[in-house]
């Protein structure tokens, strides 16, 4: 009995490709993130992961302020502002009181 040859699922491929697709590329409220953006995002429970490319905006920020979207696993999920950490020209972001950095990267 052959068995059928291993074929990636390229319908979620394609899912995210028609996602970001239908990003805005500008903010709907006055922000200082912008697409193509790299920063640091910070989870609810104060830990930072860093080097995460801003993908797009929702068309408005009526999800509890969320309206930012990244190249995370979940990119589908939006993030709100006060999560991001943008870099400073020496490739440095602010560390809060009780947040800590999951994975330090090197830009």
């Amino acid at each position: 009995m052959s068995r059928a040859p291993s074929i990636p699922n390229t319908s979620q491929i394609q899912r995210y490709h028609d996602f970001v697709a239908g990003l805005r590329k500008t903010s709907p409220v006055e922000t200082e993130f912008e697409v193509g953006q790299i920063v640091a995002y910070v989870n609810d429970y104060g830990v930072i992961f860093e080097g995460h490319e801003i993908m797009g905006f929702a068309d408005d920020d009526s999800f509890y302020g969320k309206f930012i979207h990244l190249n995370t696993d979940c990119y589908w999920c939006e993030v709100a502002p006060y999560s991001l950490r943008p870099y400073d020209e020496d490739g440095e972001f602010e560390i809060r009181e009780g947040e800590v950095v999951y994975e330090r990267l090197s830009i």
